[in-house]
Parts: structure tokens; sequence; C-alpha cells
């Protein structure tokens, strides 16, 4: 006896933070090995009031986990969020005590922490960081071999309205929990193309060496 058909999906979900049609300054499309590192780690060099990361790992000892401690040292307020995914649960938590014991030491503007486990979602497939008014989002991970071995891509976003939706997608995120009950960033992934097309059809894409 065949059991009952399963509902096709119709695509559709409650969403806190909804697509938007936003325009960009600029739209930089970076690549790994070639540019993303020298990108990434001049966006955070020049950051002067917020770095958002969301990743699924960072490496403690990576270059772009070193930048970011830098950046708070500097003043500059820094959230890390990293998955909670059973298979990254233990080594992210390592990073997160890591980087909240040097907070407290040093007196940083400096948190982490993991997505709630018991919230909306445990697993984090997003690569993203938000510096001041610049979105990178992409393949890139937060660690050397990412930035250096692999062959990644990334689409820097420049402007305030791109930074700010995201940012604010992060904020929900980082609340977890049944207060913001969608998956943000990774909803809020699906207007990474609205925003390309918007900076292919009213700007331009720069590849840069």
């Amino acid at each position: 006896e065949n059991a009952d058909p399963v509902p096709a999906a119709n695509g559709t979900y409650p969403a806190r933070v909804p697509s938007r049609n936003l325009t960009v300054d600029s739209v930089t499309v970076v690549t790994a090995p070639d540019n993303a590192e020298r990108t990434l780690v001049d966006a955070l060099r020049n950051a002067t009031d917020r770095i958002l990361v969301l990743q699924m790992t960072a490496a403690r000892d990576g270059v772009l986990l070193r930048e970011t401690i830098a950046a708070a040292r500097r003043g500059v307020d820094v959230r890390v969020l990293l998955s909670a995914a059973w298979y990254a649960r233990e080594e992210n938590g390592r990073v997160v005590d890591a980087l909240n014991a040097l907070a407290d030491r040093e007196s940083l503007p400096l948190t982490a922490k993991l997505v709630d486990p018991e919230g909306r979602f445990r697993k984090v497939h997003a690569k993203g960081v938000v510096v001041d008014d610049t979105v990178v989002v992409g393949s890139v991970n937060w660690n050397d071999h990412s930035l250096r071995e692999n062959r990644e891509v990334a689409v820097v976003l420049h402007g305030d309205g791109a930074a700010n939706y995201y940012a604010d997608a992060f904020d929900r995120d980082w609340q977890g929990g049944e207060r913001t009950p969608v998956p943000t960033w990774l909803a809020a992934a699906t207007a990474i193309a609205v925003l390309v097309l918007l900076g292919v059809l009213a700007r331009r894409i720069d590849f840069r060496d």
C-alpha cells in the first residue's frame, strides 16, 4: 500500500525581513585565491563603526579573525555569530569563548556567540560580513585555506541601504528564539540576485586585480 503523497513545496515561507529592491552605490565581484583576501582585509582595517560577522565557522588563527580583533582594539563595535550545528558546535564554541574572554580581559567592544540551538535554526551556511556601509556576501569562509587554496566568489555591495538591510537581518538572527521566528540571513540571501542585478543595470560591476 502506497503512503500518502507528500505535498509539493509551494516556494513560500513567512519572512520578517522580506526581499527588497535596493539601490547600491557600487558592486564589486572578488574571487579567491585572487583578490578576496586583500579586499576583506582592507575593509576590516578601514572599519570605523561596525563589523557584523555571520559565518559557519571562523578560524581562530586566521587573518580575517585577527583583523576583526584588531578593529575591536581600535574601538570598532564587533559581533561574531557562528553556527551551532552539531558538526561545528564544539570548535565554534571554543572560538566564541576565546573571543569573549579576550574582550573581557581587554575591555573590547567585541561579543561572540553561537546561534541559539533552541531557536528557529541551528545551522548557518551563510558567509557574510557587514563592515560600516559595505556588505560582503559569497562563498568565502573565514579561514586562510578558503582565501588561499579554494576557488571562491564574493559580491561586495557598497552603500547604506544594503548595509542596513543586512545589519537588520543580522540583528534578528543575533536575537534568536521566538522573538524572530524566521531564518533571516538565509532567506535574505535571495535578495543578492536582485541587488547584483540592480548594480549591473544602474551602475557597473568592477573586476579588480
